[in-house]
């Protein structure tokens, strides 16, 4: 048996069609840490953690579906 290193991930699943939008990583204690990764027609997105600084993270989403705009936030604990 070998001992494949745990991949953790955030999972973001949209309820809407989003022809583009954007994500942005906000770390509280050390904005030079933040960032954004552009998105678009995607139902699902993935990020692996492990790439992220441990702590406090603010996440936030903005997306559109080509008709509407949309707005998520919320918290990450990295440990």
């Amino acid at each position: 048996m070998t001992n494949l290193p745990e991949i953790q991930l955030l999972r973001i699943g949209f309820p809407t069609h989003v022809n583009k939008g954007e994500i942005t990583f906000n770390r509280p204690s050390d904005r030079r840490l933040n960032f954004t990764i552009p998105i678009k027609q995607i139902s699902l997105f993935d990020y692996q953690t492990d790439k992220l600084k441990q702590g406090d993270w603010e996440v936030q989403v903005t997306w559109t579906d080509g008709m509407q705009e949309y707005y998520l936030e919320g918290k990450l604990i990295i440990m």
